[in-house]
């Protein structure tokens, strides 16, 4: 049976530079996806939290999103206790000033990964980051995977396990 999360390789090339490998790990849920993307194969933690709700999922938006996103990302060492509740503030906003019509992308950096290499993670991000707005809302390729710049999603085609 094919669940609803998925992991895999992630390989980012900034203009000009190496490709870079990362590691992610993605969970499809009622309202949203959240991603956990990692350097390389760290055991360290995540060097970012993102979570994608889609247009189409906004209706079904649990209430304690942005609570429950935060408690997730505090409970992986991402967010200092100090800044939860202006980011919680943050985020409830955002949702709320939104229209139902828009995609919400949320992205939390864990301070894991050096700060001089940011672009290469935001690149890294933003792939994540739009593969699964494409697939979340429901993009349908051959055999009913989506794939966009090498990453594979939902089946066990490519890069990535369901």
């Amino acid at each position: 049976m094919t669940g609803r999360s998925w992991y895999g390789k992630v390989n980012c090339c900034p203009s000009g530079g190496p490709a870079t490998r990362f590691f992610a790990l993605v969970h499809d849920l009622s309202d949203c996806a959240v991603a956990s993307i990692y350097c390389d194969e760290s055991k360290a933690g995540p060097a970012e939290i993102v979570a994608v709700i889609p247009s189409s999922r906004r209706a079904h938006l649990r209430d304690d999103f942005a609570f429950e996103f935060l408690a997730f990302a505090r409970f992986l060492g991402a967010l200092h206790a100090l800044a939860a509740l202006q980011v919680n503030d943050a985020i409830a906003s955002a949702i709320a000033d939104q229209r139902d019509s828009e995609t919400l992308v949320f992205s939390i950096s864990s301070g894991l990964w050096p700060s001089d290499l940011d672009a290469v993670l935001s690149g890294c991000v933003e792939k994540v980051a739009m593969t699964l707005c494409q697939w979340l809302d429901g993009f349908s390729a051959s055999n009913g995977h989506l794939s966009l710049s090498g990453i594979v999603l939902p089946g066990i085609a490519g890069t990535g396990k369901r």
